[in-house]
C-alpha cells in the first residue's frame, strides 16, 4: 500500500493577483509538482457555510473538494522535492492556516498581494464577464455586508478579500518569516523572471534558467466583442472540440490570449478610488509593517 503523500508548498491567496501564472511557472520545474486542478480548496472547508447558496454563487464552489480520499489523490505516488497545492481562499479564510500546519507543518507558504483596490475592481469585472454580477461596483460595495450574511461565495468580498494584514499575520505567526514568501503582484508583473528565480531558492530546488513571459490568465475587463467573449468562456462545440485535440495548458494559453486580445481595462470612478483608499489605509500600513515590505505606492 502507497504511503500518503501530503503537499509542503501552498500558494494561499489572493484571487486576481496572478496566482495563475505563477503555478504554471512552477509546475514547469521538474522537482515542484501542482496538480492539474489548481484550486481544492480542501482544507478551507472547516471554516465555510455549506453550501454557498448566494444567486449564482455555486459556479467556482462547484470546484472545491470535501471529499478527503479524493483530495490526497491528487499527490498519490509523487515523488518530486515539492508538492504544491494553490487555493487562493485559503488567505481569506486564513485560519486554513492552522489546518495547513496539522498535515504538514514544516510547509512552505507563498502569499501573492495586489493593491487591494485593482484587486477589488478586477474581482468586480470578473463577475460581471461571468455574468453573475449585475450591479454597478459601487452598488456592490454598499451591498457587500448584506452579500456576506447572506452566505455568498468568498469573491464577492470586494473590500473584505483586500484586508490582509490580520489574515497574512497569522500565516507568519504560524510558520514563521522565513517560510512565507510575499509576492507583490505588481512587482512579478514587471520581472517574473526575478522573482520565479527567488522562490525556486526559497523552495530549495535547482535555479534553473528560466525566463517567463508574464501573461494574465484569468484577464478581467470589459469584452469588445461579447460575442468573441462568451465563445471563450462559456461551454460549446468549439471548446469541446479543442478539448478532445489539444492538452490543458496549450487550451489556457490559448484561452488568455484571446481574452486579453478582446478586453479593453475599465477605469475606476475618481472618488470611489479616493474612498477606497480611505478605506484600505491602516490596513496597508499595518501591513507594510508584519511584511517588511513597502506598499506605499498602493495609497497614490
Amino acid at each position: 500500500m502507497s504511503q500518503k503523500v501530503v503537499p509542503n508548498l501552498f500558494i494561499v491567496g489572493v484571487a486576481k493577483a496572478a496566482t495563475t501564472s505563477l503555478y504554471k511557472y512552477l509546475q514547469s520545474h521538474k522537482d515542484i509538482y501542482f496538480p492539474e486542478h489548481k484550486e481544492p480548496n480542501f482544507l478551507s472547508a472547516p471554516y465555510k457555510t455549506i453550501p454557498h447558496n448566494g444567486p449564482g454563487d455555486d459556479i467556482s464552489d462547484s470546484e472545491c473538494i470535501y471529499d478527503e480520499e479524493v483530495y490526497f489523490n491528487l499527490f498519490r505516488n509523487r515523488t518530486e522535492k515539492i508538492i504544491g497545492e494553490a487555493s487562493v481562499d485559503y488567505l481569506y479564510f486564513y485560519k486554513t492556516a492552522d489546518q495547513i500546519a496539522r498535515l504538514n507543518p514544516q510547509s512552505k507558504i507563498i502569499i501573492c498581494l495586489r493593491n487591494p483596490i485593482d484587486r477589488a475592481f478586477s474581482a468586480y469585472w470578473h463577475l460581471v464577464n461571468d455574468g453573475r454580477e449585475k450591479l454597478s461596483f459601487e452598488e456592490a460595495l454598499e451591498k457587500e455586508e448584506e452579500r456576506k450574511r447572506e452566505n455568498f461565495e468568498y469573491i464577492w468580498c470586494y473590500k473584505e478579500s483586500g484586508m490582509y494584514y490580520e489574515k497574512v499575520k497569522y500565516y507568519i505567526d504560524t510558520f514563521g518569516r522565513q517560510n512565507v514568501y510575499i509576492l507583490i503582484y505588481e512587482d512579478f508583473v514587471r520581472s517574473p523572471e526575478k522573482y520565479v528565480s527567488e522562490l525556486f531558492d526559497f523552495l530549495g530546488v535547482e535555479n534553473i534558467n528560466y525566463q517567463p513571459e508574464f501573461q494574465k490568465n484569468n484577464p478581467s475587463g470589459i469584452p469588445k466583442s461579447k460575442i468573441i467573449h462568451n465563445l471563450v468562456r462559456n461551454q460549446n462545440i468549439f471548446k469541446t472540440l479543442l478539448k478532445k485535440m489539444l492538452p490543458i495548458n496549450s487550451r489556457q494559453k490559448i484561452k488568455a490570449k484571446i481574452l486579453n486580445k478582446n478586453l479593453k481595462k475599465p477605469i475606476m470612478d475618481i472618488k470611489t478610488r479616493e474612498n477606497l483608499t480611505q478605506f484600505f489605509k491602516n490596513d496597508v500600513k499595518n501591513s507594510e509593517k508584519i511584511t517588511a515590505l513597502n506598499l506605499n505606492h498602493w495609497l497614490r
